[in-house]
């Protein structure tokens, strides 16, 4: 496959990647380049996909129409790229297409882990002493309207593999914030959320109430969301009980200084572990 590049400045300690495979973050498109030159794109269900390769720290953001070529998005790609990632990797001034085999794989593990280090290296090298991690669009979000924090690393369900990250990178402190939906696993020593690995956040919620002394603690297994759940413990000490086991989990993880805030879309902050307030005077 032919290499396209617009007049994009990059970080040349990128510039010995594997070219093997394409990563690009895409709001529910892949992008293909056959052999005529012609860009073709197929729907996903995701809002973000990321694909095999170490080549991730290229990744980019766009859409693009069925029949257009790569000189059609190279050209103007100083404007493409302000819609985009590139400036939080360290590309500026256009978009980047480059490969030999002109197919983009389906996402791997690998791939998003090697992107939430590389996310957390840039931060590093730009001077960040504190990581703030966040699972998703939620906690950047709080992150954003409640503290004016912007430089968040998402870390998907990979808590645990980024809290590793971080503190192998040297940060001085790590604070999470997240939805109680993802953060209530870490009260039971669950590092990576996704689903299929474990779920938990009812029997957490249910043991925490149980230990609180609340009487229904077993009518929180029957909910479906930490939302619901809440209206029965939200008076009670059992949020204090759950902030004090993440905490110990959290603190077993990692050496480093670390800290977790959790909330809910309409409560807002609903518990933090012991030394959050400390590290929210260090960003």
């Amino acid at each position: 496959m032919s290499e396209y590049v617009s007049s994009a400045r990059f970080d040349r300690r990128t510039a010995h990647a594997d070219h093997q495979h394409t990563a690009v973050f895409t709001h529910g498109f892949i992008i293909n380049i056959n052999a005529h030159n012609r860009i073709g794109t197929q729907r996903r269900g995701l809002l973000a996909q990321l694909f095999k390769g170490n080549f991730a720290r290229f990744a980019q953001l766009f859409f693009v129409c069925p029949r257009a070529t790569a000189n059609d998005i190279a050209d103007p790609g100083e404007e493409i790229a302000k819609k985009t990632f590139n400036s939080r990797l360290g590309i500026e001034g256009g978009i980047s297409i480059l490969g030999t085999s002109g197919i983009v794989e389906p996402m791997s593990e690998k791939a998003l882990l090697d992107t939430i280090f590389l996310e957390l290296n840039t931060r590093k090298s730009a001077g960040d002493s504190i990581a703030v991690l966040v699972p998703g669009n939620y906690g950047e979000d709080f992150a954003k309207k409640t503290f004016g924090i912007k430089n968040t690393v998402q870390c998907s369900n990979y808590i645990g593999d980024a809290i590793d990250y971080a503190s192998d990178l040297g940060f001085s402190d790590i604070l999470i914030i997240s939805h109680m939906g993802k953060l209530v696993k870490l009260g039971s020593g669950i590092m990576n959320t996704h689903s299929k690995y474990a779920d938990g956040r009812m029997e957490t919620l249910a043991l925490c109430a149980a230990l609180a002394g609340v009487e229904n603690f077993a009518d929180i297994l029957d909910y479906v969301t930490t939302d619901e759940a809440y209206e029965i413990i939200g008076d009670t000490k059992t949020i204090d009980i759950l902030m004090k086991r993440i905490d110990k989990y959290l603190k077993h993880r990692s050496d480093v200084n670390i800290g977790a805030i959790m909330f809910l879309n309409k409560q807002g902050i609903i518990g933090k572990t012991a030394d959050v307030d400390g590290i929210l005077e260090r960003i």
